[in-house]
């Protein structure tokens, strides 16, 4: 029985001064952009070297907690860490293991339809509100720009937001990032380069985000789902039409 006993690890100093600041930030809810005290502050008040609380400061940077200003020589300040944070190391994994993009998609659908109904059922409807300005004023400028993907996932994006669920747009990001890589893989592709081809998927996209808004409009949330139901499907038709079977590594390597 003993000899299976794992030896007990103790952490490093700097693990240990990095876990206190950051639980300080977290109970304190620390503003973004608060300035840290000093590195001679810091040092004094958990008593250990210039050496360890840099490491300590550098395991902060790497979960985005803190950062430098550039705008200001010396110090570190307080981050608002975005999804990106859990998204860029939850991607690598899935490339590690070679999961499929459908796998990815099959997902990301059902991620999305919960955030359908949870939308609908919003009251107030400023989800659909949000939803809107993405396809009045955010989806013609990814058209100047020729960003078509970042239009279309920008809507994705909000749908998931405007259900009000931070976990659900948490976990929607990690897979968002790696559809939007992904699409605009093939976006950049000889037959998107036509002029009259972009704008014609331009176009198709608009009006599937108008319909889904007025589905949504309706207050069914069925209805809605089935719809959105239908855009997924067409997307896949363009998102597998260069090739079958991409996995996550693919799209990866894409970036």
């Amino acid at each position: 029985m003993l000899e299976n006993i794992r030896p007990i690890q103790t952490p490093k100093a700097a693990e240990l001064v990095a876990r206190h600041v950051r639980r300080y930030i977290i109970d304190a809810r620390v503003e973004e952009g608060t300035r840290l005290p000093s590195e001679a502050e810091l040092c004094a008040r958990y008593a250990v070297s210039r050496t360890t609380l840099r490491e300590a400061v550098r395991i902060l940077e790497s979960e985005g907690l803190v950062g430098a200003n550039r705008a200001v020589q010396h110090g570190h300040f307080i981050c608002a860490p975005g999804p990106e944070i859990v998204a860029k190391p939850a991607a690598f994994l899935l490339a590690v293991g070679k999961v499929p993009l459908s796998d990815v998609i099959t997902a990301c659908r059902a991620v999305e339809d919960n955030a359908v109904r949870l939308a609908v059922s919003e009251e107030g409807g400023t989800g659909i509100l949000a939803l809107r300005g993405v396809v009045e004023h955010d989806l013609p400028a990814a058209l100047r720009s020729r960003s078509l993907a970042r239009g279309a996932l920008g809507f994705h994006r909000a749908l998931v937001r405007a259900s009000g669920s931070v976990t659900l747009a948490m976990v929607a990001e990690t897979l968002h990032s790696i559809l939007e890589s992904h699409t605009e893989s093939v976006s950049d592709s000889k037959m998107y380069q036509d002029p009259d081809v972009f704008e014609v998927g331009y176009q198709r996209l608009r009006r599937s985000y108008g319909r889904m808004l007025d589905v949504m409009a309706t207050g069914d949330p069925d209805d809605a789902v089935e719809h959105w139901n239908m855009h997924w499907t067409a997307l896949e038709m363009i998102l597998f039409a260069k090739k079958k079977g991409v996995t996550v590594t693919e799209v990866v390597h894409e970036c």
